[in-house]
């Protein structure tokens, strides 16, 4: 039943995948990504609890792409950890970001495209405590030209580097549940130590 409704017990398999493609499109969280007021891209993110270990998806559509041409999407997947200002002497104490992940995808002549992601089974889950946090992020750097039929204070062709993230919530594992009984091993290195 292609008009809301679950399939049918007697419904063909047509039925029942076009019933699976609507419910995996539903699940997608959706980011209107724009620039002097004109769409770059629609991001996608896979909207389910995240876990160390399990895949999750991003897509990225530029089909209804008006003022911009993307041409690369760098897409990187990292941790950051932070001391709460009491616990600091003078300034606050931030380690430096950890990448877990990085592609750069080239997108000038695409329509959509789409990752499936891994977060690494021993990497810490999102933490927050009065004594700091460990946060999660993922970051888009975007590459973009003007496009040369849109009318925006941008010079045609001229390049932009676009930057956003998106924080994250990552539950752990227990360390029976690692594949091959490993424990976590990327341990914080501000909050654990």
């Amino acid at each position: 039943n292609i008009n809301g409704g679950e399939p049918s017990e007697r419904g063909n398999q047509e039925d029942e995948d076009l019933w699976e493609e609507a419910r995996h499109v539903r699940e997608m969280k959706r980011f209107m990504i724009r620039r002097n007021g004109f769409l770059v891209v629609c991001f996608m993110k896979e909207d389910k609890p995240l876990r160390c270990g399990e895949p999750f998806t991003v897509a990225f559509d530029f089909s209804e792409a008006g003022g911009y041409l993307c041409e690369e999407v760098t897409l990187t997947l990292e941790t950051e950890e932070a001391l709460a200002p009491e616990f600091c002497a003078a300034t606050p104490a931030v380690a430096p970001g950890r990448q877990h992940f990085a592609r750069t995808i080239l997108t000038a002549n695409s329509i959509s495209e789409s990752l499936e992601l891994v977060i690494p089974a021993g990497a810490p889950a999102t933490l927050r405590s009065s004594l700091g946090e460990l946060s999660w992020a993922l970051r888009l750097k975007l590459v973009v030209r003007a496009n040369p039929d849109a009318q925006h204070p941008n010079a045609p062709g001229e390049r932009e580097e676009l930057n956003w993230s998106v924080p994250l919530i990552v539950a752990g594992v227990e360390p029976g549940e690692l594949p091959g009984g490993d424990t976590p091993s990327q341990r914080s290195r501000l909050l654990l130590a």
